[in-house]
């Protein structure tokens, strides 16, 4: 089992072979928490370093919409955290299939004034460590 940190809360339920329900709906209210405080050293320490990760947002800050590490999906939010104002993410709620071990986390994300719907899907290996992830964006409401 590994030592994961989330802030200042030490957590060891992530790094067993599998969550449950309640612990990825834990962890997307960690991961909402993180982001809202612009702690992405908290959400990146759950990426495995050859971890894949596509956004279409990605290509606004000079990225490739498909990045391959951990180590440029840390400068693609950096550059994204440099360049925002304000930001606000709201869980909607995390649905979590323990079968394949995806963690679809649905949520509102305000930045600079604009709401939309968002999503993010993680795929997560037997080490309890992301290996593939997307997000994607929806209308403004």
């Amino acid at each position: 089992m590994a030592l994961v940190i989330w802030g200042n809360m030490l957590d060891l339920s992530y790094q067993k072979q599998n969550m449950d329900q309640a612990e990825a709906t834990r962890f997307a209210e960690q991961w909402i928490e993180s982001f809202n405080r612009r702690k992405i050293e908290n959400i990146l320490c759950h990426f495995a370093g050859n971890a894949i990760f596509s956004s279409p947002r990605a290509e606004a800050f000079g990225f490739s919409s498909t990045l391959y590490s951990r180590d440029d999906l840390t400068a693609y939010w950096e550059a994204a955290m440099r360049s925002i104002g304000s930001l606000h993410f709201t869980l909607d709620r995390a649905v979590y299939d323990a079968e394949e071990r995806t963690l679809v986390i649905l949520y509102f994300a305000e930045i600079d004034g604009m709401r939309k719907r968002a999503s993010e899907i993680y795929t997560f290996d037997r080490y309890g460590q992301v290996v593939r992830g997307e997000a994607m964006y929806g209308a403004i409401v």
